[in-house]
Parts: structure tokens; sequence; C-alpha cells
């Protein structure tokens, strides 16, 4: 599957599961979408003919979309209730149509139903495999794989031309206040900051200014212009320190997301190998289209089981390996 289509895929799920929200539909034991009963206490904010909109109804879309999770409800709240208003309004006109017994309805909810429960076991299966031992077990190999570092906390003022910045020493060698120089001479953006560029490793800079900066003791500032090639530098060190790994907890999500893409081939082969799939020889032959180079189709079923592939299993076997160009030989063939 290409990703184009990956990426309808996701996108029709997202838009089912907000049409089922805005309408105020669950979906029951037998996968069928029912009307939602709510609490006695629940505030109706919206009414649309003879249906309701709740203040639960935009709470619940705000709190399972991951991409509001940042978003302070206040910012979004008119626009989610906006769109459950249209949704709604739209849901209410269907139903005055009679829409709900027309064969492309019971035909989408079918499909939907699939979609949904695609999405609910592959969910389900990726959260098996994303535990909070995987994730600390991740981030123990993203610890490792950075050890600290030495850091330094600096300000520096820029300036176009040399002289600018040998002007700048001289009201420094004078005792003029560093930050207010920065302000009235730095080009750069943080000079009204004082031009703070706060803690870096020697590698996030240009060397010219790292080799620099690096080499000056806390407290000091450089007592000639350093040149780069956004121009001319004078520099003031004011702390050094080894660096932290980021707190888990800051990328807790992110090392989750890293373990269910590496396992997502993993859940589809397992499922694929379970069901046993079987691909019919008219499906490379047949009155569409003939991908068997004009051998012919394979007499009897071929039964595919997809092996899942772990980094860092022993190498496949003498027979195995066989199988493998066994296949990779048929492969060929059927394109």
């Amino acid at each position: 599957m290409c990703c184009c289509s990956k990426g309808k895929g996701i996108f029709a799920i997202i838009v089912i599961l907000f049409l089922v929200v805005a309408g105020g539909y669950v979906i029951n034991e037998k996968y069928e979408f029912v009307t939602e009963t709510k609490p006695a206490d629940d505030v109706v904010i919206v009414t649309i003919g003879d249906e309701n909109i709740y203040l639960s109804d935009v709470m619940d879309f705000y709190k399972s979309n991951p991409q509001l999770k940042n978003v302070p409800l206040e910012m979004v709240y008119k626009d989610i209730l906006n769109n459950m208003i249209d949704f709604k309004a739209i849901t209410v006109a269907a139903k005055k149509a009679k829409l709900e017994k027309s064969p492309e309805y019971i035909k989408g909810m079918k499909e939907a139903k699939d979609q949904i429960l695609r999405a609910v076991f592959i969910k389900t299966e990726l959260d098996k495999k994303a535990t909070d031992e995987a994730i600390k077990k991740l981030y123990d190999e993203y610890v490792a794989a950075n050890p600290p570092e030495e850091e330094i906390e600096a300000s520096h003022i820029l300036v176009s031309t040399e002289a600018k910045a040998k002007e700048v020493i001289r009201k420094l060698n004078k005792g003029q206040d560093f930050a207010k120089l920065a302000a009235e001479y730095s080009s750069d953006s943080n000079g009204k900051n004082g031009g703070q560029l706060g803690y870096f490793k020697k590698s996030a800079m240009v060397p010219e200014f790292a080799n620099a900066a690096f080499a000056m003791d806390v407290g000091s500032y450089s007592k000639k212009p350093i040149k780069t090639m956004f121009g001319w530098h004078v520099i003031k060190v004011t702390d050094r320190r080894m660096s932290e790994p980021v707190p888990l907890d800051q990328i807790k999500d992110m090392l989750k997301m890293r373990i269910s893409e590496q396992a997502f081939p993993e859940v589809i082969a397992k499922a694929k190998k379970e069901a046993r799939v079987e691909i019919k020889p008219t499906a490379y032959k047949n009155q569409y289209i003939d991908l068997t180079g004009g051998k012919g189709a394979e007499p009897e079923e071929v039964i595919i089981e997809e092996e899942v592939v772990v980094e860092g299993e022993p190498a496949e076997d003498a027979d195995s390996a066989t199988s493998a160009d066994d296949a990779d030989t048929k492969g060929k063939a059927a394109k």
C-alpha cells in the first residue's frame, strides 16, 4: 500500500471518529452505532431540531485528540463547537431525508465499523508493546548513547564590523554593563534580551565562536572580536556545567511512538500469519489483469505465512534461506 493510501485511511478514521462524537453516538458490543445516554447532570449547550449537543461532547473530543494536548481549551472551544454544530445539522437533515435506509448508508456503516475495529485492534496491540518497561529500556539506551557533555552559558553582542566590536570591548573595559550594550549594539534578535544564548554544547555553534567561547573562564568576556560568517562577536561566558539527559517524562510520548512505529510491521505480519492468508491463483491472472508473465497461474492455492523478523535474531538456516530464495523467485515471476 502506498503512503498516500495510508494517509487517506488514517484521515478517514479521524473523520469517522469525529462524526461519532459530534453525532452523539457510541459503539455497542455488536459494533453498532447507537445513541449515547448522557448523565442527568450533563449540560445541553446547543439544540438542533430534536437533537442536542452536550458540553461533555466538546470535552470528550478535546481530551481525546492528541493534537490538542498542549493547546488551551479556550483557544479551540469555538472551533470544536462550530464543527459539531455543522455535523449535527447535517445529521438532522440526513435523518429527515430518511437516508439511514439507503444502500450507501448501510454500506458506509459496514466500512466505518471495519475501519474503527482495525484502529482499535492496532492501538490495543501497539499498547501491549509500548509498556512502561519497554519505554524505560529505550530511554536507558538513549541515555547511554548520549553521555554527559560540557555546556556553557553565554551571551554575545553581534555587530557588522570589527571596529564596532572593538568599540563595545572598550566600553566593557570601562565597566559598562554587557546586557545594556547588547541591547544598544547587537544586530542579533536576542540583543534586547541582553544577548543571552542560554546553555549550549560546543557542537551547537560554528567552530570560530565555539572554540573562543569554550576557551574562556566563567565571568569573562572576549578581549578581542571573534569573526564568524554572521559578523563580529563579543562573547561573555556566565556558567559552565555538564549536560544532563532529557527527563523521561518529557520524551515518554516520543519514545512510545517510536516503539509503536517499530512494532507496527510486526503486528500486521502476526495478524496475517494467524489469519492464514490464502492468495488464489486468480489473483494473478484473471479477465482484468495478468501478472504471470504468460507462464500461467499456480494451480494450487498459495498459503502466505509471513515471518516476523526481529533485530538481533540468529541468521536463518540453510533451509529457511532456500525457502526465502524460492519465494523471491516466485515473486519475480509473478511480476
